[in-house]
């Protein structure tokens, strides 16, 4: 793979939904249209695998499958996938020019964050595929981030932890309401038992979203007691958007790939990786 390199800030200047939106309207997007046959997943910790998951639940629906999430382990194709498979450096490529001339074309070059940048190429990616289903896992928060903009339906709140504090707060209660923030009212909110539960459903009835609180999974393609919660989460949402039988769910389960995660690479001696870096994450980690 090509070692690309993001001509973009992490963050643009300010709010940046407006551009996204005139960016995408000048590549010919209505970023809604995906909302009806979206999921989005937003939290702390646990976001990639719950989407891994919803996106290999949704294949089994039939129809191409596009999946979202960040960050990568090697490569930056890994962040834009196709039923499974990573985008090819001569599709990301024609995608990557196209984004950067629609962002020169509307004036808004140097506003542009990273992670709008990489979002408006899915989208550009999704549409030109015609993606039946689309799963999309939030970059930081919700209210302010661009996956609020695909209006989706169905959404999974994962666990939460203190992170990024100057952006989103520093309590789990104002975490909470900046990640919900992403679901338009009428939408639905799936999400495991918590401390924070009334938080949750308080932020859900303020904003007219109907919040639904999962029990975990009997099991979980991924290793770790906490990842049952992620397979009920994705399960939740893969079943609110596509008709699945029981069947389907099994083999969609066992057919999920999401390296990096509690991942032994090998037995003698022992040696396994994981990408939690909250104290949440490396606390599931060793309990897992």
């Amino acid at each position: 793979m090509k070692p690309w390199s993001v001509p973009y800030p992490k963050f643009g200047a300010g709010d940046g939904l407006a551009r996204v939106t005139a960016i995408a309207g000048r590549l010919g997007h209505d970023l809604t249209k995906f909302g009806a046959q979206a999921a989005v997943i937003v939290g702390s910790n646990g976001k990639g695998s719950t989407a891994s998951m919803c996106a290999s639940l949704l294949e089994q629906a039939g129809g191409p499958v596009g999946l979202f999430t960040s960050p990568h382990l090697i490569d930056l194709n890994e962040r834009f996938r196709i039923d499974g498979e990573d985008i090819s450096d001569a599709e990301l490529g024609r995608h990557w020019s196209a984004v950067t001339k629609a962002a020169r074309t509307e004036g808004l070059s140097d506003k542009l964050g990273g992670f709008e940048f990489l979002f408006l190429i899915a989208a550009d990616w999704f549409a030109a595929r015609g993606c039946a289903f689309t799963v999309w896992e939030a970059g930081l928060g919700g209210r302010l981030d661009p996956v609020r903009l695909i209006a989706a339906r169905q959404l999974a709140l994962t666990s939460l932890d203190l992170e990024h504090t100057a952006l989103l707060g520093d309590t789990l209660e104002a975490i909470a309401r900046e990640k919900i923030a992403a679901a338009p009212k009428g939408a639905r909110l799936f999400f495991g038992e918590s401390p924070l539960r009334a938080c949750i459903e308080a932020q859900a009835r303020a904003q007219g979203v109907q919040a639904a609180c999962v029990a975990p999974a009997p099991d979980a393609p991924f290793a770790g007691a906490h990842q049952r919660i992620n397979a009920a989460l994705a399960c939740a949402l893969a079943r609110a958007i596509a008709p699945l039988e029981d069947a389907q769910i099994k083999a969609g389960l066992a057919a999920a790939r999401w390296p990096g995660r509690l991942e032994q690479l090998q037995a003698d001696p022992l040696v396994i990786i994981d990408v939690g870096h909250t104290p949440g994450g490396v606390a599931a980690a060793r309990a897992g």
